[in-house]
């Protein structure tokens, strides 16, 4: 390019700049911007009640050194119309200082105080008294619990543990036990879906996850004649059952089997009443009707493909019982969660009725 066209280009590009509006007092820097962000959190600390923000105070004192420590004794006095006048101060005199501080006390998560809303599990907490790695790293790392925090435990198998923690590391979070209950099921029977994986694994893990939120008790993948899916990774959904138990704080994990035959389960299904649900125009009997609440159940449901009609023959030959979901066709995954919730509905209501029936015998 030659030298007089650059020249021109450069003049022009000089006279662009020339045209752009001068910010009035300077630009600022990221880090001041971030440090204007910063403040605006803390202005809600006047409007904490006096016993509250004391309680902050006192929990956040742990997390600052004597220099801000000092500070707290030094601002916080007993009369709290000198809190905001002394804050302000420090806000003029020492920003960042007074960024440090106010952040460390209204920021900070009075657990205390809130009500406990995750659930970790510790299977061996009657040998151990440390949170797993994954587990200590999700209390400290991600909630920011701190020592003398409460913390809710669960063992899986119907008992949770109120602990406090000892010493937040966040690796191995260790905690001492205050107190255990033995919680009571939700529902008085036990459910069991077996039911054949499909082709897009995505579908089945949805389904486990929404069958453990409503309150299903066993899962067995089902290797039926048209199954399309004959692998896979228990680690896998045993890691989304725990992460659907815990976020329904659900203190019984259901229990996943391995991959079994279709022929195997059904001869050895030890369940007071089994169903099989089928796409097939036979004589089928609506499940909610079907349900006798208080008794275990199982019930099957086949691939895509459906079950075959050997499948359903042999089924019916060791007393099972053919249902229909609705009249709509599902997807496997959609049928699964539909019979897990009509199982759990049943019987809810029969469990509501019995309650009202003992309250009007109390009550004669």
């Amino acid at each position: 390019m030659p030298k007089a066209r650059i020249y021109v280009y450069n003049l022009f590009g000089i006279f662009l700049a020339s045209l752009k509006p001068k910010k009035k007092g300077g630009a600022r820097s990221g880090k001041e911007k971030k440090q204007e962000k910063d403040l605006f959190p803390a202005y809600a600390l006047m409007s904490h009640d006096k016993e509250e923000l004391l309680q902050r105070i006192s929990l956040a004192y742990n997390r600052l050194t004597s220099k801000y420590n000092a500070l707290i004794f030094d601002i916080f006095t007993e009369d709290k119309e000198e809190w905001s006048k002394r804050l302000e101060n420090l806000r003029v005199k020492k920003p960042y200082i007074w960024v440090r501080l106010t952040n460390a006390i209204t920021n900070y998560n009075y657990q205390l105080q809130l009500p406990i809303m995750y659930l970790f599990y510790t299977p061996d907490i009657e040998e151990s008294r440390f949170l797993s790695e994954e587990e200590s790293a999700h209390c400290v790392r991600v909630l920011r619990y701190q020592r003398g925090n409460e913390i809710l435990l669960t063992d899986g198998r119907g008992t949770t543990y109120y602990a406090r923690i000892t010493n937040p590391h966040p690796k191995h979070c260790e905690f001492e036990v205050l107190r255990s209950e033995k919680q009571t099921k939700h529902h008085h029977f036990h459910l069991h879906i077996a039911i054949a994986p499909t082709k897009n694994i995505e579908r089945l893990e949805w389904m486990i996850e929404k069958c453990t939120e409503i309150g299903i008790d066993e899962i067995t993948p089902l290797l039926c004649h048209f199954s399309e899916r004959k692998q896979l990774r228990e680690d896998r959904l045993n890691k989304i059952i725990l992460s659907a138990a815990k976020q329904s704080l659900n203190p019984y994990l259901p229990k996943l089997n391995p991959l079994t035959d279709f022929a195997t389960l059904v001869q050895h299904a030890q369940e007071e009443d089994k169903f099989i649900a089928h796409c097939y125009k036979n004589e089928k009997h609506l499940l909610k009707d079907m349900i006798h609440p208080g008794k275990s159940v199982l019930i099957l449901i086949g691939p895509e493909g459906d079950f075959s009609e050997q499948e359903i023959e042999d089924a019916l030959q060791l007393g099972f019982v053919p249902i229909s979901l609705g009249e709509s066709r599902l997807r496997t995954e959609t049928a699964g969660v539909v019979a897990c919730h009509t199982a759990v509905l049943m019987n809810s209501a029969f469990g509501n009725e019995i309650a009202q029936t003992d309250d009007r015998i109390c009550h004669r």
